[in-house]
């Protein structure tokens, strides 16, 4: 007997021999709840015979419920009386069954700060008898001032009818009027470029002090007489277009602004940075997926933006890693992009970071990850923000049966990643599985790198062999087999591969 896995895909059941089916791992009524498990039966003749078995998971109360705003997102306007704004109401959903769900209580957090300026009233009769929260301004706000910010936070601790409880947070966003002069500016623009390919790509917009950031449409720009440069065209909003294939250097340009309401000049000065990302970096590249949530690193680009610290998530991640690799490499973050990824039971948002780490030669995947995995906690305080992962992993709930290899892919397009004065394009990378067992398969010929350490590759039709230069170093394709410990060392290797079969031998000498 086997299970079609496709017809289970988390390898959630499992059948013996003899045809019991059995629960293999933790079921989840609101990831999947049903399941048409498809038996395979096989003799000795070779004769196949299938059964479909409906499963249909029961609700247990282990969601608590969830608040969200009406409308999403709720906007009360700066510089308006609070008699004038609208009303916003909190309600809250339960990802569980109606009789695991409303009626919900709701009462505020004791961390509520913004008393001042907003009344939160419960009404166990709002929502149609499923109980919300009604919000209302006491004053006037003010978008730009240091507090309350550009954003208030309502934490509310939220209770089911099953007595479920959980504590989350709503946000009220201060809408922007355009009240504040604009000055001069001047940004940086890191542009990657795989393979120095990268497309005709919009690498981002001219930047210029200004604290109102909801103001564009009033903004007209243009370059500076003189201050252009060929390959960079800017569009009347603002935006810069970057031609195709250009040349690893650095430029600068001058725009000037003009603001139509206000009547008011700036200028802005863009520097732009273009690196080649050669194909070594990223086949040797390490990773780490960071969760985005409200609490933490909330976007792409807040782990790039310079904080009150004078440094960002990721300047401070890069010196760390330097730090550990001792200071003898030069680390270069070439992507940034904003992924979700599939878990056991639920389906975060995060970001993904790529880099390499050029000590020549480049530093290895396996002792970049190695680093963030050993180092994870100190790396989770200075960024901020809780790490899912060290390395991408796509085999972690793969469906496929023989073996899995994660093969990462990049194209010539190009990730903006904006913090308005510094901007980061970025690599368009991405991985996936593949279900093969990702073991060695010696070729019939020579191929590149095929010899490790400087080996010569020579064919023997069909085949090869590996003449090594270095007589330590004796392999079948000239690479290391033996590690001396001395009781104060240790060697990091790559991950064990997900293959069904697998034999891993070790022999040892002691003196």
């Amino acid at each position: 007997f086997r299970i079609n896995r496709q017809t289970d895909p988390k390898r959630q059941f499992s059948i013996d021999q003899s045809g019991s089916l059995c629960v293999a791992q933790r079921l989840d009524r609101e990831e999947i709840p049903k399941y048409n498990l498809v038996i395979e039966a096989f003799d000795s003749a070779g004769n196949v015979g299938f059964q479909t078995i409906e499963i249909y998971v029961q609700d247990v109360n282990d969601n608590a419920p969830v608040p969200y705003t009406v409308p999403n997102p709720c906007v009360f306007m700066e510089n308006t009386e609070p008699t004038m704004q609208p009303i916003c109401e909190i309600r809250a959903y339960d990802p569980d069954t109606i009789e695991n769900g409303p009626p919900f209580i709701m009462k505020l957090a004791s961390d509520f700060k913004f008393g001042a300026y907003l009344n939160v009233v419960y009404n166990k009769n709002g929502d149609n008898g499923n109980g919300s929260m009604i919000v209302t301004a006491k004053q006037r706000l003010d978008r730009e001032a240091e507090f309350p910010g550009k954003q208030l936070e309502i934490p509310i601790i939220l209770k089911d009818s099953g007595g479920l409880q959980s504590e989350r947070s709503v946000f009220i966003i201060i809408g922007d009027e355009n009240d504040s002069p604009m000055r001069n500016g001047e940004m940086t623009i890191f542009v990657n470029s795989y393979l120095g390919r990268l497309e005709k790509t919009v690498i981002g917009r001219v930047y210029v002090e200004d604290k109102d950031d909801w103001d564009l449409p009033d903004k007209i720009f243009s370059w500076a007489p003189g201050k252009s440069l060929p390959g960079f065209s800017l569009a009347i909003n603002g935006e810069i277009t970057m031609d195709a294939n250009m040349p690893s250097r650095t430029y600068q340009m001058t725009a000037n602004v003009v603001d139509k309401r206000r009547n008011e000049k700036a200028q802005g000065v863009v520097n732009v940075i273009i690196k080649m990302v050669p194909a070594a970096a990223f086949e040797n590249q390490g990773a780490i997926r960071i969760m985005l949530s409200p609490n933490g690193l909330d976007s792409p680009g807040s782990f790039i933006r310079v904080d009150s610290t004078g440094s960002s998530p990721m300047s401070r991640f890069v010196n760390k890693m330097n730090e550990y690799l001792d200071g003898n490499s030069e680390l270069d973050v070439f992507s940034i992009k904003q992924d979700q990824i599939v878990l056991q039971n639920y389906a975060p948002t995060v970001l993904d970071v790529r880099f390499s780490a050029h000590g020549s030669p480049y530093k290895s995947p396996i002792l970049l990850n190695g680093l963030i995995a050993q180092y994870r906690s100190e790396l989770e305080k200075a960024i901020g923000a809780t790490i899912v992962s060290a390395g991408i992993d796509m085999c972690k709930f793969t469906v496929c049966d023989k073996g899995c290899q994660t093969v990462n892919h990049a194209n010539e397009q190009g990730i903006v990643v904006s913090a308005n004065q510094t901007v980061i394009v970025g690599v368009n990378a991405w991985s996936n599985d593949t279900c093969i067992c990702p073991v060695f398969t010696p070729p019939s010929s020579c191929q590149a790198n095929l010899c490790l350490n400087s080996g010569v590759c020579h064919n023997t039709y069909p085949g090869f062999f590996c003449e090594c230069r270095n007589n330590f170093l004796k392999g079948l394709r000239c690479q290391g087999t033996t590690r001396s410990f001395d009781g104060q060392g240790f060697a990091w290797f790559k991950p064990v591969p997900a293959c069904t079969s697998l034999n891993i031998s070790l022999q040892f000498l002691t003196k």
